[in-house]
């Protein structure tokens, strides 16, 4: 034997694997998340967890169509379902679920994660999504609340007076519940130091909210008496309008409450419990029916054209919860369970 033979015949074997392709990666990515969301909703009927698997995946395979990036998407979503973080998770699928509404509606002037003009300054931001309607550009940011466990024990009052006010109410021995002022404020800081300025575009702060309670809250929050709209200015801890640059309108919606209506079906039985009729899991992707309603951050009024493709564009209900408002004297939570009840008996939602 040869010299050459005898090292090659002491090399290791070194038959080469196939390389997965990044379509099929990509299948494999999806083929996880869809077992993993049967494992997460697993009391859900299966025909409905299908239909919402499919209908993600079909908006996911969208989005990367269009070159975007939505293994990342895929990614995070794995990710936060394999560590049961079902907060992550809603977070994700809301701004999805968003995005993917105005690409199917925008395509041409459609662009996903924008990178900032903020990011001139201190660490990389980027925001969700811009399009052009009727001749307007919008940049969008996407925030959701976290959903609080259906079994947290929960106390029957909510104060949404001055601080002050509160407290000597509880110095007196009130107790109340957290409301999510904290939490607002917190997600339009951060949109605010997302969304750029100066370029002429219309800035919104998509919030999305986990049950009917709670969009009343955050619209009590910042439009009720003594709500955010009120105060221009920041008043010791709390915020003003001026502490939000960046934002002109909030849109608030209820796109978390349809996802976890089909990962946790007795959150549908609370809110909607005299409906027999079949839930489709595609329908918790469809943004036109989470009820929006927008709140305008600026002092300013929007012109006719602009209030009409804002409406329009963010297929808002304005023209029927503001009506509610006004007969409800205010009351944000009477005014949108008026407007969440007529839609919900008839079957809108």
């Amino acid at each position: 034997m040869n010299r050459n033979s005898s090292f090659s015949a002491t090399q290791p074997n070194k038959t080469s694997r196939r390389r997965e392709s990044q379509d099929e990666r990509w299948a494999a990515s999806l083929m996880q998340l869809a077992s993993s969301l049967q494992n997460t909703a697993s009391t859900q009927v299966p025909a409905v967890i299908n239909q919402y698997s499919e209908q993600l995946s079909t908006l996911l395979s969208a989005l990367r169509s269009r070159g975007f990036e939505a293994h990342r998407v895929c990614k995070r979503m794995n990710a936060a379902l394999s560590k049961e973080d079902l907060g992550s998770y809603i977070n994700d699928a809301c701004e999805l679920a968003v995005a993917s509404h105005f690409l199917a509606l925008y395509p041409e002037t459609f662009r996903y994660q924008i990178p900032s003009e903020a990011s001139k300054q201190g660490k990389p931001k980027n925001f969700d999504f811009a399009f052009s309607a009727d001749g307007v550009e919008f940049n969008v940011e996407v925030k959701s609340l976290t959903p609080e466990p259906m079994n947290r024990p929960r106390r029957l009052l909510k104060s949404f007076l001055p601080q002050p006010w509160t407290h000597d109410l509880v110095s007196q021995g009130a107790e109340f519940e957290a409301n999510c002022m904290p939490a607002i404020t917190r997600l339009m800081t951060s949109a605010s130091a997302q969304l750029p300025r100066g370029n002429g575009a219309h800035n919104v702060m998509l919030l999305c909210c986990n049950d009917p309670d709670e969009i009343a809250d955050v619209l009590t929050c910042l439009i009720g008496p003594h709500g955010l709209c009120r105060s221009t200015e920041s008043n010791g801890p709390l915020p003003g309008l001026s502490d939000f640059p960046h934002i002109d309108t909030v849109v608030i919606c209820l796109m978390g409450l349809q996802h976890l209506c089909v990962l946790e079906p007795p959150r549908r039985q609370r809110f909607f419990p005299n409906d027999t009729a079949d839930v489709g899991g595609a329908r918790a992707w469809a943004y036109q029916s989470a009820i929006p309603i927008s709140v305008n951050l600026r002092r300013v009024s929007l012109t006719e054209h602009q209030t009409m493709t804002l409406g329009q564009a963010f297929n808002l209900y304005d023209a029927h919860f503001y009506p509610n408002l006004n007969s409800s004297y205010s009351d944000c939570q009477e005014g949108f369970f008026k407007l969440f009840n007529t839609l919900k008996g008839s079957r809108s939602l």
